[in-house]
């Protein structure tokens, strides 16, 4: 049975853009047009951008008018589909449409598999999308405070991560490839750190890891390396660029022979 108010009231699909990067949104607004001009949709994506940009930075537009809820359902997925709005690049829907608002919620209660596939799909797409356009990342060249940082530090002290956390950070990492050039920042932003300066083992802890590396042998290859990048950890200390460079060329010939 059809809804009262759509008898009475013609409701419409609109489209928002934004001025400065062309990008749209398409919604359906279940109201009449006079009583909703400022309405700009409940999209998680485009309440982002509008925080972002500002309101003045949007316009909106009536695409259609239509008459009951099945024709404002399908032309909203029609619509949708016409403009491709929920490719990043293009617009900031995030489904197809004619579902009503709390999609992901209907589908993570009846489909959760198909809820945690949608989810995966959006965090790689729009991991893409900011490493293309990292200036639309809300959090780009923000610095937080250190009021900020002290409250985090607060909330994560003392908490225990369990065994099944610690197996899925460790298959997420599974097949991660750092670049040479990453690896050298890491190398630079270690240099000076003495993290367990003033700290000492447990005779517990010593003992655990004596019997760990007891019997153990390293490879004269192994010996080579680990020599190599200490000698290269005070090159970076004095600064030594030729003395850095002969030592980086011999640690990648060790590790293209192998």
């Amino acid at each position: 049975m059809e809804n009262s108010f759509f008898k009475e009231n013609n409701v419409y699909i609109y489209k928002i853009t934004n001025i400065l990067n062309s990008k749209i949104y398409i919604s359906k607004c279940e109201n009449i047009v006079n009583n909703s001009l400022n309405y700009f949709g409940s999209g998680k994506l485009i309440k982002r951008a509008i925080q972002k940009y500002g309101k003045e930075n949007f316009k909106k537009e009536i695409l259609q008018e239509c008459k009951n809820r099945k024709e404002i359902n399908k032309q909203e997925k029609y619509w949708i589909k016409f403009y491709d709005s929920t490719n990043l690049e293009k617009g900031y829907n995030l489904t197809k449409g004619g579902d009503g608002g709390n999609t992901y919620y209907v589908i993570k209660l009846n489909n959760p598999k198909r809820y945690e596939k949608i989810c995966k799909q959006q965090s790689i797409k729009r991991k893409e999308y900011l490493s293309k356009n990292p200036k639309n990342n809300p959090q780009f060249e923000k610095k937080q405070s250190k009021e900020t940082i002290e409250k985090r530090v607060k909330k994560i002290k003392g908490q225990k991560r369990t065994k099944e956390f610690c197996k899925q950070q460790s298959l997420r990492r599974i097949g991660m490839k750092f670049t040479e050039e990453h690896c050298k920042n890491i190398g630079i932003s270690k240099l000076g750190n003495c993290f367990n300066k003033g700290k000492h083992h447990t005779e517990e802890a010593k003992e655990k890891n004596r019997l760990a590396h007891l019997g153990k042998k390293l490879s004269e290859e192994t010996k080579k390396k680990l020599s190599l990048k200490k000698y290269l950890t005070w090159a970076k200390k004095k600064n030594n660029i030729k003395r850095i460079k002969e030592i980086e060329l011999e640690l990648k010939n060790l590790t293209n022979e192998k």
